[in-house]
């Protein structure tokens, strides 16, 4: 009998950027058109399908430097300035939209822009940008980690897949 190795791990996979908006804004956002989003706090949930460490960096890039070429919806929001970029999550393996779904699952979280981020999404998601607090709110939809994945190193360490929390959930 051969011992079965679960070969490498995933490059894969999906992430959530957690972002800081500190005033209302009204934005251009492609094909979208004019966006209207309130100041607060927001999870907006990517895939890259090779390599989910360099699709983060390019957004951590833009969101630093504001400026660089748009190709994703999010990119417009990560370039305006009064726009942060607080937090990373990283989700190795996991679907695009089932961590959009369980995001959108959390108490208080809502979609301000229909199909942000999921103009091509087959899975019935509203968006895949939520506002999940206020600015000066308490912890947000995302920031309840019972069942939510997260990296605990931050930006991108080498732990892989869905964390749990100190009780193991």
């Amino acid at each position: 009998m051969h011992a079965h190795s679960p070969g490498p791990p995933p490059r894969g996979g999906a992430y959530i950027l957690h972002l800081r908006i500190a005033q209302d804004l009204a934005l251009e956002v492609g094909a979208l058109g004019r966006v209207l989003l309130p100041a607060g706090r927001y999870a907006y949930i990517g895939s890259a399908r090779s390599s989910l460490a360099g699709r983060v960096a390019r957004h951590r890039r833009l969101a630093a430097s504001k400026s660089g070429t748009m190709h994703w919806h999010i990119d417009y929001v990560l370039a305006h300035p009064a726009v942060s970029l607080a937090r990373v999550e990283s989700l190795p393996g996991c679907e695009e939209c089932e961590a959009a779904q369980r995001v959108a699952r959390r108490p208080g979280a809502s979609a301000p822009v229909p199909r942000f981020g999921a103009t091509d999404c087959r899975s019935g998601c509203a968006a895949h940008l939520f506002r999940v607090g206020s600015p000066a709110g308490g912890r947000g939809a995302y920031e309840d980690r019972r069942g939510a994945y997260e990296d605990r190193r931050g930006a991108y360490g080498d732990r892989r897949g869905a964390k749990k929390d100190r009780r193991g959930r």
